[in-house]
């Protein structure tokens, strides 16, 4: 398979130098906000030669200065198969994710339901609201255990996921691309048939420590996701084409395990929890499979990597984690890129946490739905956001370039957490789907904007920061079990305003981000017109 590399200067290497005087920022960003008039975006230009020591002038033609051997050179284009397999792979961890998300709290709920009351006759997942004369201290009780038990298991595995994410996107310049992937995809595939296990045998549930710990040690879902994006970085340039393929494969990926939201549900009221388990658990085997069938790849950073960073020590290791935020980055960009990653940190911990709650909420008095109803939902939720995202982004980046769509996104996500405090009946929680529709449309933009933000050395630094981050926010998102046990006897709900005011943090970082933004193109765009000005003078 042929190797793509981007035409973009900053992505090549001269004379051993790696960093590009900062007027290749200007050059590069000046003509992107000059081209929005025209209705383009960000990233057009990335074709366009720069003058100095990078310029493609006066070459051959199909040469680019620097270029690996047997590499070519497609231009902004991407490698279509990899692309297919990368987007199947995600497809089915997200799917199987899904599943796990549905079904491991009504698992939990219907075995402590059998302790605490007795082999309960009742399945919990057809009629969760418990039928007793006792049902208040009941149900609250059996909602506190799943709660507790949920964060402890979640803890185990975010909690130590953290670290081997840190070092897979540290070291991703010296380890191939399906190694970085199969690591953290083997690891979440035993997860997976432990729980198969657990469901299958009737075992105690304390055997779910096991899988969920061996995920963790091998970065888990941010690792797979680190993985997934670090591949996509390589085989598109670093122009619009990159943020527009990551957000449809965010909007992807939700769209697909949308559908089994609904598939879940039913399965699990008709066979039980053993079929769902075992889908899962066949999702993550396909994709171990479907990863020794990428291309092999060495990252393109191998060969543009400085050479006192291509080794395996810690100082190197620290170095390669902070090139998105040293010295050499612009000022404005690394503002820009920080206040972007805590931006992502804090939407993930209010999302992450909505969702760990929102399945217990919903079987819980005055709603008291079943698993088909849940599935259902969260069914035509996940679609609905999902379709949007891919639509929304290509339509309406260029009248709200930057992250303009992204801050669109959040104030739709804090209208649908407020009704979820709100909300009294079932209709109210069906008009969420409406409210929120943008919910996702921030997570594509986010990744793939912080990307073209900085140059291909610095990409698996800054995605070992996002798996880090992801990972972070699980872990903190997590507590939000804690603080539902501990309000839903007086208000269910109030744990989603918390959630909200989370969102509001976020929505004002991404606001300062945008203020910055269009503060370094105009500066971009000044520095062009000065560079054309002397280059006319000059001939």
């Amino acid at each position: 398979m042929t190797e793509i590399i981007s035409t973009n200067p900053m992505e090549d290497s001269v004379n051993g130098q790696h960093h590009q005087p900062i007027e290749s920022h200007y050059k590069r960003d000046a003509h992107a906000q000059s081209s929005l008039s025209r209705g383009d975006s960000v990233g057009e230009h990335e074709r366009k030669p720069l003058v100095g020591n990078n310029s493609h002038e006066n070459r051959p033609r199909g040469d680019v200065p620097n270029r690996l051997e047997g590499e070519t050179v497609h231009g902004d284009t991407l490698e279509k198969y990899p692309f297919l397999l990368l987007n199947i792979l995600l497809s089915l961890n997200s799917g199987a994710s899904r599943i796990y998300i549905s079904l491991i709290d009504q698992y939990l709920y219907q075995r402590f339901a059998n302790d605490v009351l007795g082999n309960y006759s009742e399945n919990t997942a057809k009629k969760p609201c418990v039928n007793e004369t006792n049902q208040s201290d009941s149900t609250l009780q059996i909602q506190d255990m799943t709660s507790q038990f949920s964060l402890y298991i979640s803890i185990s595995d975010y909690a130590l996921s953290v670290v081997p994410c840190l070092l897979l996107g540290a070291y991703s310049a010296l380890i191939r691309r399906k190694t970085l992937l199969l690591i953290p995809t083997l690891a979440t595939a035993i997860k997976s048939l432990d729980i198969a296990a657990v469901v299958y045998w009737n075992l105690d549930v304390q055997w779910l420590y096991l899988g969920y710990t061996v995920e963790g040690l091998g970065g888990g879902t941010s690792g797979i996701l680190l993985g997934i994006f670090l591949y996509m970085s390589d085989i598109t340039s670093r122009g619009r084409k990159r943020t527009f393929v990551m957000t449809f494969m965010e909007g992807l990926k939700g769209f697909i395990s949308g559908i089994l939201y609904y598939g879940t549900g039913q399965l699990i009221e008709s066979t039980g929890f053993i079929v769902p388990t075992l889908m899962a658990a066949g999702c993550m085997l396909l994709s171990v499979c479907l990863i020794l069938l990428l291309p092999e790849r060495k990252s393109k950073q191998v060969s543009h990597v400085r050479e006192e960073m291509a080794d395996w020590s810690l100082g190197a290791c620290y170095k390669r984690l902070t090139l998105p935020f040293g010295k050499t980055q612009h000022p404005m960009v690394k503002k820009m890129v920080i206040l972007a990653l805590v931006a992502f940190l804090i939407l993930l911990c209010s999302l992450f946490g909505q969702s760990k709650i929102r399945n217990l909420y919903l079987m819980n008095s005055p709603f008291c739905w079943d698993a088909v109803t849940i599935g259902w939902f969260l069914s035509a939720q996940d679609i609905a956001y999902n379709l949007f995202t891919m639509l929304a982004v290509p339509l309406f980046y260029t009248c709200l370039p930057g992250m303009g769509l992204a801050i669109v996104g959040l104030v739709s996500c804090m209208a649908g957490t407020t009704m979820y405090a709100l909300a009294d009946t079932s209709l109210e929680i069906y008009l969420i789907i409406g409210l929120s529709i943008a919910n996702n449309v921030a997570f594509g933009l986010i990744r793939g904007e912080t990307s073209r933000l900085l140059d291909v050395e610095s990409q698996g630094s800054l995605f070992a920061t996002v798996a880090m981050f992801e990972s972070l926010s699980f872990l903190c998102g997590t507590p939000a079990l804690l603080l539902y046990s501990a309000t839903v006897g007086w208000y269910s709900g109030f744990s989603f305003f918390l959630m909200d005011a989370l969102l509001i943090i976020a929505l004002v970082l991404l606001c300062i981000y945008q203020s910055i933004w269009v503060r370094y193109t105009r500066e971009v765009q000044s520095k062009e017109l000065l560079v054309e000005k002397y280059g006319s003078i000059n001939s």
